[in-house]
């Protein structure tokens, strides 16, 4: 399941799709600056959207969610973490 629902937020947002192809470069758990590195890496600039755009965007559709309480600033929803070959922080429950 979590394969099939990888695949269709693919298809569902290509705008994001070089990012989702090197998503697993990121743990499960991660840094803001991380993330904007990735960002910048494979969300072309001319795009017209802002690291704080794209950021929203991920949290309106369940793939990214903020860790306010914790060392780390965000975490990909598990649905995500398997199909696109996240790999978990240690220690990290499943």
């Amino acid at each position: 399941a979590s394969e099939e629902r990888c695949n269709a937020i693919k298809n569902e947002y290509p705008e994001f799709g070089e990012f989702f192809n090197q998503v697993n470069e990121l743990k499960s758990l991660f840094y803001e600056k991380d993330l904007q590195e990735l960002w910048k890496k494979t969300i072309p600039q001319q795009s017209k959207t802002s690291f704080d755009r794209f950021v929203k965007r991920l949290q309106e559709i369940g793939f990214l969610v903020s860790k306010k309480y914790s060392k780390y600033d965000y975490a990909i929803a598990n649905l995500y973490v398997y199909g696109f070959g996240v790999k978990r922080k240690q220690g990290q429950r499943k």
